[in-house]
């Protein structure tokens, strides 16, 4: 999580995982999450949200969004 016991400096890894506001310093270190309406980049946009925060965090939110975006459900057993 740090560099070193002599160097507290954190690294990527520490900053994702226990960093407060981790995009502060990793800009680009979210998940996009974007559900169009169609086939098409050009369609209507349904549901759209920038999750930030700690990696775990963001895994967290992620599947709680794809989740309640999950409309149909598969009966492997009588497939």
């Amino acid at each position: 999580m740090i560099v070193s016991p002599d160097d507290t400096t954190p690294i990527v890894l520490g900053l994702l995982a226990i960093g407060k506001s981790p995009q502060d310093f990793i800009p680009g270190a979210s998940i996009q999450f974007l559900r169009i309406d169609g086939t098409e980049l050009a369609d209507s946009v349904i549901d759209e949200e920038n999750i930030g925060g700690t990696l775990v965090e963001m895994l967290r939110r992620t599947e709680e969004k794809l989740q309640a975006h999950n409309r149909r459900a598969v009966d492997i057993v009588r497939a």
